[in-house]
Parts: structure tokens; C-alpha cells; sequence
């Protein structure tokens, strides 16, 4: 597979400007997530059940995924500039929208909106590694961008859970936004035209979008990789933007700051795990083995996690590192991506991987609404309980095991 590189050598405003296409995908991470900080707050504005709290994270997801396919042709034929900051500020204006909105099919839009906002951002980044970097070392720039995006999305979380001890939540929240509108700013500054890929710089003329799809459909073990890669990274999801700090709290007894803090480590065990595992998968790994291995570790993590005691609640902070350092086996979907996807359609290729991983979180948290609201009220007659919310979370091992079961069948093995 060869790509055109781009010249880019090793100057501060040249590697800022890749920072600043990272530093798109933490904003995405973040927003995604925010949901879970302010749980009771939502439930309380917008006088809604945890059915509803699952709807709101999955309206995100639909936005994200409906356009991956889109953004993905974008990204194909048009420079990254002035797209990447025209996302950003829609990004940001949509999340002011959803933290001051107080009907429930307004905010259910909003989200909406910013997950179709959201959709560029690891696109962006691949794109660009993928015609920057050397093969060889894909796979380690995956796991970097990973790394970087989950830790810094899941830090500005308990920045903002400290904070809301002396602000409101939509003041904490919406401080969030304003400086996102001044990074988009600085995508418009010059220095970062240095990094544009011309529409015209691919030796191979882009195909028709439904031919692309028909070609990458057609790629043995393409689909099964996309959603290997979805159930992996499913679980982070459901704790993440919706119940980690809920089950932090209610189970084990923790702060909003403590909980949230749970899920920055759930979030250093991707950040340590992802590069670590990206750069061996390049160089050493059976990539089978790998999801094999990590799944099984994944699925015993979480159920020591939904188990434990309340009174051995320090426990709780390894726990959620471990299971984010097993998830954090997701990164290898890229190192096989890298080798099946046809380099004419690479764009294309990262959003329908991309849209494949996250659809599968579209479908699963209205679903883990229903699970934890019908628990719940089953259980304690409440619309959220400790009960109910540790018999909804039993979904997470499961997923893993099934990812377990699935890996065995890629076609790729190194």
C-alpha cells in the first residue's frame, strides 16, 4: 500500500497542528461521556427515567455513526481546515443546547447533533497517520490517538466533577464549550495549512461512495473485524458516558470526584494498554491471541467489578484500570484494518469501521436503560437503584465473551 507522504518535518508548529487534530477527537471523547457525570442532574431537568438516560447517550451514537460514511468521503476529497473548525464550533454550540434545554426531544436532538458533529474526529487523525507515518508504525498511532483522546476526555471529566462543587453543573459544563470554540479558532490559523492533504493528492481518482461500500464489503473479514471492535469497546461505553459513575457512587459508596476519578483509570488502562499493544501487534502478535487473551482477562475484570463487596471498595480503583488495560486489546481492530483496507478508499475505510464500533453503542445503552429502569423498579420500586443497576451490567462480561468467541473467526493471523 503506498501513500503519497507529506513533507513534515519535525518543527513545534507542525507537530502542534497534528496535536490539534488529537486534540479534536479528546473533545469528541469528552463530550461523549459527559453524560455519565451528571446522571441525577439530567433525570432531574428532564424529568426522565434511566430509559431515557440511555437514549440520550445513544442519540449521540446515531449522529456519530449516520455520519461516518459522509465524513469519511469528505475526508477523501476536501482539505481538513476549514472542515475540522466548522465541526468543532457546531460541536460546541450543540452542547450548550443540551445542557440548558429541559424538553427531552430537544435535548434528545442536541445530542444528536453533536454526535454528528463528533463523527470527523478519529477519522481525521488516521487519515492523516495513515499518510504520514510508515506503515510499521500505524498501528502505535492508533493506540497513541486512543490513548490520548479517552485519558485527556476522561481528566477534563473530574476537572469538572471538582468544579461542581463550587459552580452549577451547566456553568462547569459550558466553560467546556467556550474553550472548545477557541481551538477551533486555531485551525483557521495559517501554520496549519502545512498538514492539508489536496483533494487531487491521490494517484487514484476516488470511487462512487456506493461503490466504496460494495468494495469494502467485499474484504474478507472487514465487517467481523469492525465488529469485534465495537464489542471491545462497547463496555467502556456503557460505563463511561452513562453508568460508571452511578455504580461508583450507589455500589461502592464514592464521591462524584472519586467516581469520576474510577473512570480516568478505566481510562489510564487504555491510555498504558493501547500504544503498548498497537506497536507489539506491528511487530510480534498474533492478532487472535491478543483478542483472545484480553477478552477472557476483560470479561473476569468486570465480574469481579459487579461482585465485589461494597466494604472492599479501594479495590474498585484497580479494578477499573484493569478492565480499561484489557479493553485496550481494541487497538489490534486497527492493525487489521491496516491490512485489509484498500488504500484508494482509506477514508472511506476508517469511517465504516469506525461507524460499525459505534453503532453497536447506538443500540446497547437504550437497551441498558430498559435493562437498569426495569431492575430498578423490579427490585426497590425506584427508578434507579444499586440493585438494578449491578443486574444491568451483567451485559458487560457477556459482550466480552462473545468478542472472545468472534475473534477466532478473523481471517487475518500474523
Amino acid at each position: 500500500m503506498n501513500f503519497p507522504r507529506l513533507s513534515l518535518q519535525s518543527t513545534p508548529l507542525k507537530a502542534l497542528a497534528i496535536m490539534l487534530i488529537m486534540g479534536f477527537y479528546c473533545l469528541d471523547y469528552f463530550y461523549r461521556i459527559s453524560t455519565g457525570l451528571i446522571v441525577p442532574e439530567l433525570m432531574t431537568q428532564y424529568a426522565v427515567t434511566p430509559t431515557g438516560i440511555g437514549l440520550f447517550a445513544s442519540a449521540f451514537y446515531l449522529g456519530y455513526v449516520l455520519f461516518q460514511i459522509p465524513g469519511g468521503y469528505l475526508i477523501d476529497r476536501f482539505p481538513l481546515q476549514k472542515t475540522i473548525a466548522g465541526f468543532i464550533v457546531v460541536c460546541s454550540v450543540t452542547f450548550l443546547g443540551f445542557i440548558y434545554s429541559h424538553h427531552f426531544y430537544l435535548g434528545v436532538m442536541w445530542r444528536f447533533l453533536l454526535g454528528l458533529a463528533s463523527a470527523l474526529s478519529f477519522i481525521a487523525v488516521l487519515h492523516v497517520a495513515r499518510r504520514t507515518v510508515a506503515p510499521r508504525y500505524f498501528g502505535l498511532i492508533s493506540g497513541i490517538t486512543i490513548a490520548v483522546g479517552t485519558l485527556t476526555g476522561s481528566l477534563i471529566q473530574v476537572y469538572i466533577a471538582h468544579t461542581m462543587q463550587y459552580w452549577s453543573w451547566q456553568t462547569c459544563l459550558a466553560l467546556s464549550a467556550i474553550v472548545s470554540l477557541s481551538i477551533a479558532f486555531l485551525f483557521l490559523l495559517p501554520f496549519f495549512k502545512s498538514i492539508n492533504i489536496p483533494a487531487n493528492s491521490l494517484k487514484t481518482k476516488p470511487l462512487h461512495l456506493l461503490q466504496s461500500l460494495i468494495e469494502l464489503s467485499k474484504v474478507r473479514g472487514f465487517i467481523l473485524n469492525a465488529v469485534i471492535g465495537g464489542l471491545f469497546y462497547l463496555p467502556t461505553s456503557i460505563l463511561a458516558a452513562a453508568w460508571g459513575v452511578s455504580l461508583f457512587g450507589l455500589s461502592y459508596h464514592l464521591s462524584r470526584t472519586d467516581s469520576a476519578f474510577c473512570i480516568t483509570l478505566l481510562f489510564a488502562g487504555w491510555s498504558l494498554g493501547s500504544p503498548v499493544i498497537g506497536y507489539l501487534n506491528d511487530r510480534l502478535f498474533n492478532y487472535r491471541l491478543t483478542i483472545l487473551i484480553c477478552a477472557l482477562a476483560a470479561a473476569i475484570a468486570s465480574i469481579i467489578l459487579i461482585t465485589l463487596p461494597d466494604w472492599v471498595n479501594h479495590a474498585v480503583y484497580l479494578l477499573a484500570f484493569l478492565l480499561g488495560l484489557f479493553s485496550s486489546a481494541q487497538v489490534s481492530v486497527w492493525n487489521i484494518f491496516n491490512k485489509l483496507c484498500p488504500a484508494h478508499i482509506n477514508g472511506m475505510g476508517i469511517a465504516l469501521t469506525n461507524m460499525i464500533i459505534t453503532l453497536s453503542a447506538t443500540l446497547f445503552h437504550v437497551i441498558e436503560g430498559i435493562l437498569i429502569t426495569y431492575y430498578s423498579t423490579l427490585k426497590s420500586n425506584s427508578d434507579l437503584s444499586d440493585a438494578g443497576l449491578l443486574q444491568g451490567l451483567w451485559i458487560i462480561p457477556a459482550l466480552f465473551m462473545l468478542s472472545a468467541l468472534l475473534s477466532q473467526a478473523l481471517p487475518l493471523n500474523k
